[in-house]
């Protein structure tokens, strides 16, 4: 009669035989029992060995990174998908000039924004750069009717991670008056004349060219944290997706990684106002107005002042794009 366990099924008797290493530790664990008595199928190992873990390798740390910390071979730096951060430097942004085909101007860094050192500026000045921390370039006293801003304004959204200083410099030379832009980006400015501002960013983006000239002074350490940044931030949105999508956008364009973010914002001269343009906002926001024989900087001294007020702290920095 077969054995029946609690759940009053029958127990299946296993009909395999065991080998001879099985019989002896069978017959070691129970020396009483019978050795023509079956094979219960819980005694017999039913997995296979577990394969051999491959070794590790001690030096495959060392091997990484002398690898991330490798010279750029010929035309990789243009196949790397992924934009790097670019350091508030001068001569680094007036490099990017170059490369991108503007001539006749150059990027220059202030150390104060009162009238007099903004007066000893080469002229004509095209725009400014203001870098600050995430959150401190958007109080103002804003009226009750925001200010339009004109129809031939120029003006591109970030769309994606770590261009944010691109995305201003070309908010700049883009509405500058009578600067050499070169073939290419007229061409660019050709192309994207009547797109919005979110698709203007994103052709900008996706322009293999112009990411190449902003990574000039990239290492390929630096791309490849970028390309992990933006893997942690679309596995961090995944396990978001049940919450708002307006939440998961923010987190996409401004991540909290522990330290301080840090963003690009360019102020441009236009119809007699300073115009304000934020790659993370809708639409540009007016700052300050200027009469006819007055210099659009002075009205925009106040606003640079009170911006580095709010920060807290000296981590903030502004370049003067003006002309060479």
């Amino acid at each position: 009669m077969p054995t029946l366990r609690r759940s009053a099924r029958a127990r299946v008797v296993s009909s395999k035989v065991p080998d001879s290493d099985e019989r002896v530790s069978l017959s070691t664990s129970n020396p009483g029992a019978s050795s023509s008595s079956p094979v219960r199928s819980r005694d017999v190992r039913r997995n296979p060995k577990r394969k051999a873990t491959p070794e590790v390798y001690e030096d495959t740390h060392d091997k990484v990174l002398e690898a991330s910390l490798e010279p750029w071979k010929e035309n990789e730096r243009d196949e790397w998908p992924s934009w790097a951060e670019v350091e508030s430097d001068p001569d680094h942004f007036s490099r990017i000039l170059s490369l991108l085909g503007v001539k006749q101007a150059k990027l220059q860094e202030l150390v104060s924004t009162d009238a007099d050192t903004l007066a000893c500026l080469p002229k004509p000045v095209y725009g400014l750069i203001f870098l600050s921390q995430c959150g401190a370039t958007g109080a103002h006293d804003v009226e009750s009717e925001p200010v339009k801003p004109p129809p031939d304004l120029w003006f591109a959204k970030q769309t994606t991670t770590n261009a944010c200083g691109t995305v201003a410099l070309f908010n700049i030379f883009m509405n500058a008056e009578g600067l050499l832009l070169g073939e290419r980006l007229e061409n660019f400015k050709h192309e994207c004349k009547f797109l919005s501002p979110a698709l203007r960013g994103y052709l900008l983006s996706q322009s293999t060219w112009i990411r190449a000239a902003a990574n000039y002074f990239t290492r390929r350490l630096d791309l490849l944290e970028a390309a992990l940044a933006i893997q942690n931030q679309v596995d961090e949105s995944k396990k978001r997706q049940t919450k708002k999508r307006k939440i998961v956008l923010k987190n996409r364009t401004r991540p909290s990684s522990g330290g301080s973010s840090y963003h690009f914002v360019a102020y441009v001269p236009s119809e007699q106002k300073v115009w304000q343009l934020d790659g993370l906002v809708k639409k540009p926001e007016c700052v300050g107005e200027y009469q006819k024989g007055e210099t659009w900087t002075d009205a925009v001294c106040n606003v640079l002042a009170a911006q580095m007020l709010q920060s807290g702290d000296d981590s903030f920095s502004l370049l003067a794009l003006t002309g060479d």
